[in-house]
């Protein structure tokens, strides 16, 4: 896990190439989904597993932020990147059913408010596509 801490912080750091920036928030999408099971364990677990618990918690955080400035910058990587993240977040309700995050779908929404200019029929296509059919890694 150290290793996978070392390349989320190297991760977290914004580039100013578009298209390379749009590869690293979609590789910390990848890495956070794999450790899904990590961000939600317990608070009460072991020192070590909670700190690193603690650290994935805020870089996710992190992430998101940087993924929804992206979005009211118009950068349409981002909202395809967000619909994975949502896709790969779900939170159990009471009942044991995966339900999507709703702190998640409502940083998108705010973010899609900001969004500049006009939906084109691509992004409206792409909303349409990943809200109805998302795709899990």
């Amino acid at each position: 896990s150290a290793e996978t801490a070392k390349r989320i912080k190297s991760l977290l750091k914004p580039l100013k190439d578009e298209r390379s920036d749009a590869a690293r928030l979609d590789d910390l999408r990848r890495i956070f989904a794999a450790h899904r099971d990590d961000l939600t364990l317990p608070s009460d677990m072991a020192s070590s597993i909670a700190v690193w618990q603690q650290f994935l918690k805020e870089s996710f955080q992190k992430f998101v932020r940087q993924l929804s400035k992206r979005i009211k910058q118009g950068r349409k990587t981002a909202v395809r990147c967000m619909w994975g993240v949502l896709a790969a977040s779900p939170e159990r309700a009471e009942n044991g059913v995966s339900l999507v995050s709703t702190n998640l779908l409502q940083d998108w929404i705010k973010a899609m408010t900001l969004f500049p200019g006009e939906y084109d029929r691509g992004l409206q296509a792409m909303v349409q596509g990943e809200f109805l059919h998302a795709y899990v890694d």
